[in-house]
């Protein structure tokens, strides 16, 4: 055997024998920030705000089936849309409004291409770039839709006021359907005040759910954060990646309404323990115990 085999040879035995050295990971920027935090509204608050909440979700309810039958469906889409983006659409699934691609027809000329009309309505642009997002694969009229307002907008982002530029500036980066859920709900909340064609009892009910949302997502963010600074002290997990709270902001971004709170709780432990595991092997484990691993999981 050669001096290039030999080497190769013991790379390989100590690579099966020796667990690899440890992976230093940057701290977690949060430290103890969710485990010291003390809730803003008091549990008497929270309790007089969900009561008018509870109020609100009525009012708008009778409003919206007493409307119903006389709003055409673009009205109704428009409603629907306003509920989602104030995070308020949990409240009101009672309805469901089935639209067909074909809609999108309407906004087409003689010879098949989008209507020069549309470039002179920012929110019109901006509305059916959002919706041509959910398209299916095949419906190629939603494809086309997607690629002559995306231009139309980047050239007019500039020149309309607040705050629809600030909403055409998300879209372009992350396209309404697929962005945060929350996060738009933040944003949305203090420019649907500007609307002209804004509800009162919406506006209300959206900013009184926000805090009883937040106020549900930091508790459960303290409860975790307990949770993992026990195991992480006690397991001593010192070369594990600490993201637990990165983990927790993943998992309410696709479940963000309160009566998801056990799945949320449940998710942020499932991924901080899969990551642990993740870094536990590739900070202690042989080659062959990671063979084990994969062929344990496998089956």
């Amino acid at each position: 055997m050669n001096g290039g085999q030999q080497q190769m040879t013991n790379i390989i035995a100590k690579s099966t024998l020796v667990p690899a050295s440890d992976d230093e990971f940057a701290p977690s920027v949060w430290g103890d920030f969710f485990v010291t935090y003390v809730p803003p509204v008091s549990q008497g608050s929270e309790e007089s705000i969900r009561d008018r909440a509870e109020l609100l979700k009525g009012q708008v309810r009778y409003l919206f089936n007493a409307s119903f039958d006389a709003l055409d469906v673009a009205d109704l889409v428009t409603y629907v849309d306003t509920l989602e983006r104030l995070g308020l659409d949990n409240h009101f699934r009672d309805h469901g409004i089935w639209v067909s691609a074909d809609v999108f027809d309407k906004f087409r000329d003689d010879t098949g291409s989008f209507s020069s009309s549309l470039c002179s309505d920012p929110m019109g642009l901006l509305s059916l770039y959002n919706a041509a997002h959910m398209a299916i694969p095949g419906e190629v009229v939603l494809d086309d839709a997607i690629v002559f307002t995306r231009g139309q907008l980047e050239g007019i982002k500039s020149k309309v006021r607040s705050p629809i530029s600030k909403q055409i500036s998300r879209a372009l980066d992350i396209a309404l359907p697929r962005f945060t859920r929350r996060l738009e709900t933040m944003h949305y909340i203090t420019e649907y005040e500007h609307e002209e064609a804004h509800d009162n009892l919406i506006l209300e009910l959206a900013r009184l759910n926000f805090i009883l949302v937040r106020s549900l997502h930091l508790r459960e963010l303290k409860d975790l954060s307990l949770w993992w600074r026990d195991l992480y002290d006690t397991v001593k997990l010192t070369y594990a990646r600490d993201r637990l709270v990165e983990n927790y902001f993943w998992t309410s971004g696709v479940l963000h309404e309160e009566e998801y709170s056990l799945a949320r709780m449940f998710f942020a432990k499932a991924f901080g323990m899969a990551s642990s595991l993740d870094d536990t092997f590739d900070a202690h484990a042989t080659l062959e115990e990671c063979h084990k691993l994969q062929e344990a999981m496998q089956r």
